[in-house]
């Protein structure tokens, strides 16, 4: 048998060396290394959404953008065509009472205690009118960026708004002119003024409300909800 087989010296083709240990494990890959089995660049992503955020924002229709300027414009409107109305009417109710008697002392007191009680009315309804303005914006706004909620308020906002225009087109009172004499004649702009006031409620209101609940808009407010 060839020296070779005997000498205890093992094949150049076995990995042990005689005596030795094997080599070493690596316990972590080396800097820039992947871990073992896992593809360069990470593992391939799933395609689903893992959280809220990677929802994209539905597209706002046109119909809910109309409504919201409606929201934000007529309210201003029909406040600045109240007021007008409100001082046109003090005016012509102050001059009416005081041409009316005959003693300038009773005259005096009539004038005062109109223009009292016609400007505590006016202060009181325009206040009213910019808080509900004010209302009307800052919901308009949420409107706008899909809350249900909101769409709900300016909903039943627009329903008592346009009941009371109709009332008035209705019953020929429309705006301050129902708070004249109904033997006085009033003049043919403040009728007109008012009429105005209350066709423009009407109409922006009855528009508001079909926009806010075509099927487009449903979608918009019902999409918006799960986004965020």
């Amino acid at each position: 048998m060839p020296d070779f087989y005997c000498s205890g010296v093992t094949s150049p083709r076995d990995p042990w060396q005689q005596g030795g240990s094997p080599p070493p494990y690596p316990s972590a890959p080396p800097p820039g290394a992947t871990p073992w089995g896992t593809p360069p660049g990470g593992f391939p992503q799933t395609g689903y959404p893992h959280s809220q955020r990677d929802f994209a924002e539905p597209a706002r229709p046109v119909a809910v953008e109309c409504a919201f300027w409606i929201a934000i414009v007529v309210p201003l409107l029909v406040t600045v065509l109240y007021a007008v109305n409100s001082m046109l009417t003090q005016s012509f109710l102050t001059g009416t009472v005081g041409s009316d008697s005959g003693d300038p002392a009773l005259n005096q007191e009539v004038v005062g205690l109109m223009a009292g009680i016609s400007f505590a009315v006016f202060l009181f309804v325009v206040v009213f009118e910019v808080v509900l303005t004010a209302l009307w914006i800052t919901f308009g706004f949420k409107l706008r960026a899909g809350r249900t909620w909101a769409r709900v308020v300016l909903t039943v906002f627009a329903a008592f708004w346009a009941l009371y225009s109709a009332g008035g087109l209705i019953t020929g009172e429309p705006g301050l002119t129902g708070a004249l004499a109904a033997d006085t004649p009033t003049p043919a702009g403040i009728v007109a003024l008012g009429y105005a006031q209350s066709a423009v409620g009407l109409l922006a209101m009855v528009a508001f409300l079909v926009l806010v609940h075509l099927p487009a808009s449903n979608r918009y407010f019902q999409s918006s909800r799960f986004a965020r």
